[in-house]
C-alpha cells in the first residue's frame, strides 16, 4: 500500500512539473529597434492574453503605450500628453511579392539562457533577406500578437511565413538587402526577465478619456 502511495505521489510531482514547463512566458521583454535614422527602444509585458508595449524616447521615458488582448483580438493606444485613449483597427494584410523561401539552419547559440535557433527567409523578388535567431518554447503569445499588431515591416511579414512556430520569439532578427547585402534594420532583445506581473499594467489608467475625434 505504501508502494502505491509513494508511486503515486511521485508521478504527480512529475505532472505538476509538466505542467509548469509547458506554461507560457509571463514577464519582462525589452528590445531595440536600429535603422538608419536610429534607435527605438520597445518594452514588452506579456501576462497570458494580456500584453503591453511601450515605446521609449531617448531619456527612457514612456512615449506611447498599445494594450493588446489576444483574445479579443483588440488593441488600444494611449496617448500620455493629452491623457486619451483609443481603439485601433487591425490594419490591412501587408502584400507579399513572389516567393518567400524559408531555411532551418543547423545553427544554435544561447541568448540570454534560451536557445536559439537560425533561420532564415529570403525573397528574391522583394531583394530582401530577414536572418532570425529564435527561441522556440514558452512564447505563446507571439504568433497571436503578430496578427492583432498587422505590421508592414518585412522583420514580422516574413516571421510570419514560417511554419511550426506556435510558441516562438525572435531573440534577434536582421533585415538585408540580398543584391549589396546593405543592413535596413535590426532588432535585438537587450533585457527578459520573467516574472508575474499586476493586472493594472493592462488597463486604462482611470484619468484617461477616450479620444472622441475632436
Amino acid at each position: 500500500m505504501k508502494n502505491k502511495i509513494l508511486s503515486f505521489f511521485i508521478f504527480a510531482l512529475i505532472l505538476v512539473g509538466s505542467a509548469s514547463s509547458a506554461q507560457s512566458f509571463e514577464g519582462v521583454i525589452k528590445f531595440q529597434k536600429q535603422t538608419d535614422v536610429g534607435n527605438t527602444n520597445y518594452v514588452y509585458y506579456i501576462k497570458g492574453d494580456n500584453i503591453r508595449i511601450d515605446e521609449l524616447d531617448n531619456n527612457g521615458n514612456v512615449d506611447g503605450t498599445f494594450l493588446v488582448n489576444l483574445k479579443a483580438k483588440t488593441m488600444l493606444s494611449l496617448n500620455y500628453e493629452r491623457k486619451l485613449y483609443m481603439d485601433n483597427k487591425r490594419p490591412a494584410d501587408a502584400p507579399v511579392n513572389g516567393k518567400c523561401e524559408i531555411t532551418k539552419t543547423k545553427n544554435v547559440k544561447v541568448i540570454m539562457g534560451y536557445n536559439c535557433r537560425e533561420y532564415i527567409v529570403k525573397n528574391t523578388a522583394e531583394n530582401t533577406q530577414v536572418s532570425y535567431w529564435i527561441a522556440e518554447k514558452k512564447f505563446n503569445f507571439f504568433q497571436g500578437l503578430l496578427k492583432v499588431l498587422n505590421r508592414k515591416d518585412k522583420s514580422s511579414v516574413y516571421y510570419q511565413q514560417i511554419i511550426g512556430l506556435k510558441e516562438a520569439f525572435p531573440f534577434s532578427s536582421v533585415e538585408t538587402t540580398i543584391s549589396d547585402k546593405k543592413q535596413v534594420n535590426r532588432m535585438d532583445v537587450t533585457e527578459i526577465k520573467a516574472k508575474v506581473l499586476n493586472a493594472s499594467l493592462f488597463k486604462v489608467p482611470k484619468e484617461f478619456r477616450k479620444f472622441d475625434g475632436k
